[in-house]
């Protein structure tokens, strides 16, 4: 059972990680983006660009900040 589908990626997505609460969480994929979801919203929060593929995504923390790795 699908309870819901989250689009923003055209790429493979190579990490998810959820932040501390559960309300959000980050994808990082190959076509270079990191997006910040809230799980309740179908529409990514926010965008991160980068210049490479990001293999490693995460809040710190301090989840007002996130990481990332290419």
């Amino acid at each position: 059972m699908c309870l819901a589908v989250f689009r923003g990626h055209t790429r493979t997505i190579w990490d998810v990680h959820f932040s501390p609460s559960g309300l959000y969480f980050l994808t990082g994929s190959a076509d270079k983006l990191m997006l910040l979801w809230k799980t309740d919203e179908p529409n990514a929060q926010r965008a991160y660009q980068h210049d490479a593929d990001i293999y490693k995504v995460s809040f710190a923390k301090d989840p007002t900040y996130v990481v990332s790795c290419s």
